[in-house]
């Protein structure tokens, strides 16, 4: 009797489980995965952004290094032409300072132009301190008198004149050796022309002094 109340019994289970849908177990026991957040995902990395400035896209060239042009080499002969006419303007302007400015002095008369040097200048510096000394002794007499002009600085007066023309003699002979100039050089004909005058006035400056 036993028997057969358990094997009722199980046919009784039996009959509440469906034949279609068998009970598996699953031997892990799984739990509803999360996707992984965003930042952890490979991603391809973003393109360098093409900088463009007035519509057009500015693209890396190799840069080329924009070396300043060489000086064009001159001769010897031109160097010694340039150096001739930079020492004849310098002293022209040294003869026509002692003119204007020196001998007017140390008479004790007033200058042609009102004395403002550059404050880099030493020579106008000293200039300009000639002038305020003597200034205030202009009470007392001129610092020299004529013949002691005469004495100190001779003809340079003279000298003066003549070599503020011979520097413009020689700007016109350079020609094309000046920049903006045109035609080739003659220098040794304004030489041969200006001697006959150069050489009494120097001749008298040398022996009175």
């Amino acid at each position: 009797m036993h028997n057969r109340s358990f094997g009722s019994l199980a046919n009784l289970l039996d009959s509440f489980i469906p034949a279609s849908e068998p009970v598996t177990r699953d031997p892990v026991d799984s739990k509803p995965r999360t996707p992984p957040p965003d930042d952890l995902i490979e991603k391809p990395l973003p393109l360098a952004p093409e900088l463009s400035i007035g519509g057009s896209t500015l693209v890396d060239e190799p840069r080329l290094s924009a070396a300043p042009p060489a000086a064009k080499p001159i001769s010897k002969r031109t160097h010694a032409l340039l150096e001739l006419l930079s020492s004849e303007r310098a002293y022209a302007s040294d003869l026509a300072l002692i003119r204007d400015i020196h001998i007017p002095l140390a008479l004790g008369e007033q200058t042609p132009f009102p004395i403002t040097p550059p404050q880099s200048s030493s020579s106008s510096e000293r200039t300009l301190s000639t002038a305020s000394s003597s200034s205030s002794g202009s009470a007392l007499g001129p610092p020299m008198t004529r013949a002691d002009t005469r004495i100190i600085f001779s003809n340079v007066a003279e000298l003066a004149v003549f070599s503020d023309g011979f520097t413009e003699r020689l700007e016109a002979a350079l020609g094309c050796v000046l920049e903006g100039g045109s035609g080739e050089d003659y220098v040794g004909e304004v030489f041969i022309d200006m001697i006959p005058r150069m050489e009494p006035i120097y001749k008298a400056y040398i022996t009175r002094t």
